[in-house]
């Protein structure tokens, strides 16, 4: 399988698992070589503060979540990708993702 075709299932599952409130949804794919987490986090400890993020999303939620995708003014490989529900005008959720060396690198932002 391409490193493209591994990359794009990654981030489909994560986006699922963002919308559907699932954290499990990702880890499979958070647990893989080419998921890299900012250096500040394990990736156990990502997930646990990943899982409770989507909780508390999901308590303020109103309508169904959507994402909106951003490409970041540092560089070419770096996006955000937040989350939005049908009320709030901020972010519910906020990653920056950065694709480089067939890794995908995530950086999670509290609230």
């Amino acid at each position: 399988m391409s490193t493209n075709s591994v990359h794009k299932t990654i981030l489909e599952e994560f986006v699922a698992a963002n919308i559907t409130f699932d954290p499990d949804r990702f880890l499979p794919y958070l647990n893989t070589e080419y998921v890299v987490v900012s250096a500040s986090w394990q990736k156990e400890d990502f997930y646990d503060f990943f899982s409770k993020m989507l909780c508390c999303a999901q308590e303020r939620v109103v309508g169904d979540m959507y994402p909106k995708i951003i490409k970041s003014n540092l560089d070419d490989f770096t996006y955000e990708y937040n989350f939005y529900d049908q009320t709030h005008l901020y972010s519910l959720i906020t990653f920056e993702l950065k694709f480089q060396d067939d890794k995908i690198y995530f950086e999670i932002y509290p609230f």
